[in-house]
């Protein structure tokens, strides 16, 4: 255990259906704990928690850093069985039960092929309604399917540069917090290590802060 230092990476995964968010939570996981197929209704349909233990990622500290990963999974929104009042009160609920040293990050999940329109304005207008003022200091964006991106042709900072004008005001608000993912289910290690680095990057730069629920 002295050869350890323990640290724990509590984050709630947001977006709308079959954009990714559950396939996500597998990638941030490891492996394939939350259910993830294609659908024209939102699969997930409760809030649900997975934990991990991760080690060596990182060190810290002269120490291999022994991570604690949390993940809560939400139901997509829009919802077209739940409205905004329900799925705002389940969320805030399972963060208090689950999260009660406070969360790092909420994660706001993008299909890469999908334009940010007014269904994803409405997912950043839930998870400020739900974080509250500090919303973006504690909120970061996944972009799924980076496989599409490629086939294009495109590099990262290219797809940016193409974007809507909604995903670049998304992304000014939350300080250009974003990673790239190919969350296919063959992949889910190879995008693990890269993933939960950039997040423990993003906490630092954070200076370790969680936003607290009374």
């Amino acid at each position: 255990m002295g050869d350890y230092e323990e640290t724990a990476l509590n984050l709630l995964l947001l977006g709308r259906t079959q954009s990714g968010k559950s396939a996500t939570g597998n990638c941030l996981l490891g492996s394939y704990e939350f259910q993830s197929e294609l659908s024209f209704r939102s699969v997930t349909e409760d809030c649900r928690l997975c934990t991990i233990l991760v080690d060596n990622l990182m060190r810290r500290n002269g120490k291999k850093l022994r991570l604690e990963v949390k993940v809560l999974d939400t139901p997509g929104y829009p919802n077209s069985k739940f409205n905004k009042d329900i799925i705002k009160e389940s969320i805030q609920k399972a963060l208090s039960q689950n999260f009660k040293h406070g969360l790092h990050f909420a994660i706001i999940v993008l299909k890469a092929d999908s334009p940010l329109c007014e269904e994803d304005n409405q997912i950043a207008q839930l998870v400020k309604g739900i974080l509250g003022p500090e919303w973006n200091d504690f909120t970061a964006v996944v972009i799924t399917h980076r496989d599409i991106v490629e086939r294009a042709h495109y590099n990262e900072d290219k797809y940016l540069q193409t974007a809507t004008e909604p995903l670049q005001r998304l992304l000014a608000f939350v300080q250009n917090r974003f990673h790239f993912v190919n969350n296919s289910p063959d992949c889910l290690k190879n995008e693990q290590g890269p993933l939960l680095q950039k997040l423990m990057g993003f906490v630092r730069q954070n200076n370790y802060k969680v936003l607290k629920f009374n």
